[in-house]
């Protein structure tokens, strides 16, 4: 766990980000990266560098996770994505998924990014999520929905999220993800749910 020195750092790192932050809206659309796996990986890194083992602080974890998705020049809808790669990733992502730490850095994580970029933040994070389980750990691509379902309770992700990154399938997607994933799907479309509560 940091301490408060670390955590007072890592604020002080984050002041002098917004600048950089500002920056980013400068950014011309050529400069800015889409959706490049490298970038992602690099940003994840130096977020977990950043972070140590600790995710207690939702303010410290948005801050760092500004910082490190500036510098690697991605958009804003990276954020959870580069969030669970660095922090949530293998053998760590079930528990990680159901553990309340984790789940209030996500949600500060949407709260600051705003409404506008929550649809791109979920269906990147089930991105991630998907490349870990599938392509990185492929032997986690049975637990990838329950995963999924433990953000989707957690109200991290929710319906159109989940159903934006299911319409998306590309030469990176796993079709064992996407299988393990069929009955979750198939239950967000039958229920009609917009969140948990009303299961």
């Amino acid at each position: 766990m940091p301490s408060a020195a670390d955590l007072a750092d890592a604020l002080e790192i984050a002041e002098e980000e917004e600048v950089v932050e500002g920056q980013e809206a400068a950014a011309t659309a050529a400069d800015v990266v889409e959706d490049d796996l490298s970038a992602v990986l690099t940003a994840a890194e130096a977020l977990s560098e950043g972070l140590g083992k600790s995710v207690s602080n939702p303010s410290a974890v948005v801050a760092l996770l500004r910082a490190a998705q500036t510098r690697a020049m991605l958009r804003v809808g990276h954020r959870l994505a580069i969030f669970y790669l660095a922090c949530m990733r293998g053998p760590l992502s079930l528990s990680a998924s159901e553990s309340a730490e984790h789940r209030r850095a996500m949600l500060a994580v949407l709260d600051d990014a705003g409404e506008r970029h929550t649809l791109s933040l979920q269906s990147r994070l089930c991105r991630a999520v998907e490349y870990d389980l599938g392509v990185e750990h492929p032997d986690g691509a049975r637990v990838s929905p329950v995963v999924l379902r433990r953000l989707f309770d957690g109200h991290v992700l929710d319906k159109e999220g989940i159903e934006a990154w299911a319409a998306t399938e590309d030469s990176s997607s796993s079709a064992a993800v996407r299988t393990a994933c069929a009955p979750l799907l198939r239950w967000l479309k039958e229920a009609e749910v917009e969140g948990p509560e009303e299961e």
